[in-house]
């Protein structure tokens, strides 16, 4: 059923009634789930007062810098709208909008997030990040702000917007693993890595021919000035142009918008894109390659080598940054279509 917009509200005429005739005793299991959401609001209640203000934002910093951040904030309140979806407190609904405009505005005022967008960042991040909006449209799918959200975001990835050059509709790529509603971007720097360095010391080195990091201790300091300033020369060379699986995780974004509006350009670009993986891979003799380059070549930045991409087989997340987001592009275009041989790739 294709519901109309008015004013922000589905019309009460296209929703289906179911009149209750009998009333039972209701089994144990479902008494047992009430007072588990009983239990999950008030604790849900606690923990917005603890570390919220009144207007929404987090009790937190007066600065950040870098581009990582905002998915954090946003994974840390998004189940508000789950639980109230589930069957918790109406009030849930209220403050689970008022903490979504909070993070939103205190993280453009931070830097990260620009046009209510990530500015840019991965698809690992914001794929973990807009679950939060994903689960707000389930839980008010009529807010007519949401929608316009939706398609406005989804923009950004199907070449609508001119400040957002993600994707280049001749070769079906996204143009860089760095993306969002500033664009690609190709060159990034020290301070969009700040805040990472510590934490990455205890990862495996990203590449094997960092100067003085030895590859087989498992470790890479990071919080080594020079290593770091090799580490990002070494990304901006290798990893920063052209597409990667986890880029895949966008066409939530998109099928999220073909869910608001029924549009079948959303239906399209998801259809298209998966298809134009599934055709590398193919070339690839089956194995899906974690980089290609802004001509299309596999391994254009690697020496030809199918990996060795952003957050790919090489990658220290390794498997589990490729198979979720292909995974996810998968069902997305089997929601779509109903055809379970999306399944295929």
């Amino acid at each position: 059923m294709k519901h109309q917009y008015n004013s922000g509200q589905i019309s009460s005429q296209s929703l289906p009634r179911i009149l209750l005739k009998n009333q039972v005793v209701p089994p144990q299991w479902a008494l047992m789930e009430r007072l588990l959401f009983d239990q999950l609001n008030k604790a849900a209640f606690e923990f917005t007062a603890r570390y919220t203000r009144a207007d929404g934002t987090l009790i937190w910093r007066r600065d950040w810098p870098g581009m990582d951040g905002s998915d954090d904030p946003y994974e840390g309140f998004m189940n508000l709208a789950l639980l109230y979806i589930l069957g918790g407190s109406d009030e849930l609904y209220d403050i689970s909008r008022k903490i979504w405009d909070g993070i939103t505005w205190q993280w453009t005022a931070y830097g990260q997030i620009h046009r209510e967008f990530d500015a840019y960042y991965d698809w690992m991040h914001h794929g973990e990040a807009y679950l939060y909006l994903y689960f707000l449209g389930l839980a008010g799918p009529s807010t007519l702000k949401d929608r316009q959200r939706a398609l406005s975001f989804a923009g950004m990835y199907i070449g609508e917007d001119k400040e957002a050059q993600n994707y280049d509709q001749t070769l079906k790529l996204i143009r860089s693993p760095i993306t969002g509603s500033r664009g690609p971007q190709f060159v990034l720097t020290a301070e969009d890595w700040s805040t990472h360095r510590g934490i990455l010391d205890n990862y495996l080195a990203p590449y094997e021919d960092i100067p003085d990091v030895d590859f087989a201790s498992g470790k890479c300091a990071w919080s080594n000035d020079q290593v770091y300033a090799n580490i990002i020369d070494f990304m901006n060379e290798r990893m920063t142009h052209g597409d990667v699986p986890l880029n895949l995780n966008a066409t939530g974004l998109v099928t999220h918008a073909f869910l608001y509006s029924d549009e079948e350009k959303y239906r399209r670009w998801v259809l298209e894109y998966l298809k134009a993986w599934k055709e590398r891979t193919h070339q690839n003799g089956g194995i899906i390659p974690d980089n290609i380059g802004l001509t299309g070549k596999i391994g254009e930045y690697n020496d030809g080598k199918w990996w060795g991409g952003y957050y790919g087989w090489r990658w220290p997340h390794g498997f589990v940054t490729i198979i979720e987001p292909l995974t996810n592009a998968c069902m997305n275009a089997v929601l779509l279509t109903g055809d379970i041989s999306q399944l295929d790739l």
